[in-house]
């Protein structure tokens, strides 16, 4: 009798993530998919919009299919803070206010 050893067709793949988190909005990475479950992928807001920075996880671990560990909070883009300073010009101050002044 002869025996044969039988080759592996590939049929059993190690669990993989295909694509980010459909529920993380505008969170984007340049790492290629699909990745093993066990890989660190770096998650960042997406760049067309500079008034937003990520807010969370910013490196999430790949577990199974769109399913991710984090170290954090669940990456999200926020609105960035900022401090809006307004300059008046003296003449338009005086305007305003002999106009008030002239409705009271």
């Amino acid at each position: 009798k002869q025996w044969y050893q039988r080759q592996s067709t590939g049929n059993c793949r190690k669990d993989q993530c295909t694509e980010l988190n459909s529920e993380w909005q505008n969170i984007k990475t340049t790492t290629g998919f699909p990745v093993s479950a066990g890989t660190v992928v770096m998650v960042t807001c997406d760049s067309s919009n500079k008034l937003y920075q990520l807010v969370g996880s910013k490196e999430v671990t790949c577990i199974k299919d769109t399913s991710f560990g984090l170290s954090a909070e669940k990456p999200h883009c926020e609105l960035k803070g900022f401090n809006i300073v307004v300059f008046l010009n003296e003449d338009l101050m005086l305007k305003a206010s002999s106009s008030s002044a002239a409705v009271a």
